[in-house]
């Protein structure tokens, strides 16, 4: 068993009246490896809209749902962020996530 650390980047965007956006994100290790602890930490992240000037109101990241499955690690993240207005906007972010695993290698 041993610590093991993967960064994975994942992009997301939209463009929508909620200003939600669902992602997803894969690290793998490889086949036969065994999973004893497994979480994944926000690392980094870049969000924004890609109109003209927006005031942000409203910013959140999440990550959801860490699942393992022979060797992979699979996660979901959430993003939502809000102007003042309630219209539909174009938006973009990207999100760079820590996988963090204690590991038992074949």
């Amino acid at each position: 068993m041993a610590l093991s650390f993967k960064s994975v980047t994942v992009q997301l965007g939209g463009s929508s009246a909620s200003d939600a956006a669902l992602g997803s994100g894969l690290a793998r290790w490889g086949f036969g490896v065994k999973f004893r602890a497994v979480d994944v930490a926000l690392k980094s992240f870049h969000i924004g809209y890609s109109d003209s000037d927006h005031n942000f109101f409203f910013q959140r990241i999440a990550i959801h749902n860490i699942t393992t499955q022979e060797g992979d690690v699979h996660f979901d993240v959430f993003m939502k962020i809000r102007d003042d207005t309630h219209d539909a906007n174009h938006f973009s972010g990207e999100i760079e996530a820590l996988v963090i695993a204690d590991v038992e290698f074949p």
